[in-house]
């Protein structure tokens, strides 16, 4: 059974989490430098074009190009997001903390 928090009475866990929507920026954002990196890498420096071969396959456009490059920085960006927004709602989910008030509802209320 889910807790609620004795200090604001809502449930404590689970749905739309901004700790959820944080860590799914952070991922989206790092990925898109890594995905865009990679894509110049291979366009200036002809580095890393095996690995943007097999990952061209997922990502539909991206390339060792300029604008493949900007292309798999979208993907990864999006599907960054949603792995890190994923990531921090199973995160809250399993840290008993309120995300209303901040306070800890490891007990459920009685």
């Amino acid at each position: 059974m889910q807790g609620s928090c004795e200090k604001c009475e809502t449930s404590k866990c689970c749905g739309i989490s901004r700790k959820g929507v944080k860590f799914g920026m952070a991922f989206g954002i790092t990925n898109a430098i890594f995905m865009l990196a990679l894509g110049w890498a291979g366009w200036l420096l002809g580095y890393g074009t095996a690995a943007i071969d097999q990952a061209a396959a997922l990502y539909h456009g991206f390339g060792p190009t300029m604008v493949g490059g900007i292309i798999g920085a979208v993907w990864g960006f999006v599907l960054g997001f949603v792995y890190g927004y994923i990531f921090g709602v199973i995160l809250k989910c399993f840290s008993g903390c309120c995300g209303k008030c901040g306070s800890s509802c490891s007990t459920p209320k009685k």
